[in-house]
């Protein structure tokens, strides 16, 4: 079974991220972190680029700094 560069790419970020996990368990305090950096890395793999990534992280970030993240809809 072949795989694609990105593929290998994702496994070696999830296979990283376990063994991070195991040296410090304190990374298990922050599961948004790993939930965001999971949709990133979905987005990546379905065709994103790197600089689309950070587009979609500084229009979030303007969204909560306008307070349209986080309060009651």
């Amino acid at each position: 079974m072949k795989i694609t560069k990105r593929q290998l790419r994702r496994i070696i970020k999830e296979e990283k991220r376990k063994l991070h996990e195991a040296i410090d368990p304190r990374i298990d305090e922050v599961p948004f972190v790993r939930t965001m950096e999971q949709a990133l890395n979905d987005l990546f793999d379905e065709g994103a680029t790197n600089e689309d990534l950070i587009d979609v992280c500084k229009q979030l970030i303007h969204d909560i700094e306008q307070g349209f993240i986080g309060e009651p809809s």
